[in-house]
């Protein structure tokens, strides 16, 4: 975990094989959040926004790991499943 600055947490997510992080979940002030997978953000239309309304108060912090950790496929243009 890091805190950056008081106004977000980031909490990283490393896979040995990477130098960079597999995943990282960066979590403001207001609750609201956003996934980066190998460092490039998620779109704004994603499910994991659009379901939770990129809120914490909707879902947990655990539910959107294990989400991520299930491999759900990402479609970062031409990026295919990690």
């Amino acid at each position: 975990m890091q805190y950056p600055n008081d106004s977000f947490i980031s909490i990283n997510f490393y896979d040995t094989g990477y130098l960079i992080p597999k995943f990282e979940i960066h979590v403001n002030k207001d609750l609201s959040f956003l996934v980066r997978v190998f460092s490039w953000l998620l779109p704004k239309n994603h499910s994991i926004y659009t379901e939770n309304e990129s809120s914490l108060n909707i879902i947990s912090l655990s539910s959107i790991i294990k989400r991520i950790k299930t491999k759900q496929c990402f479609a970062i243009q031409q990026f295919t499943c990690f």
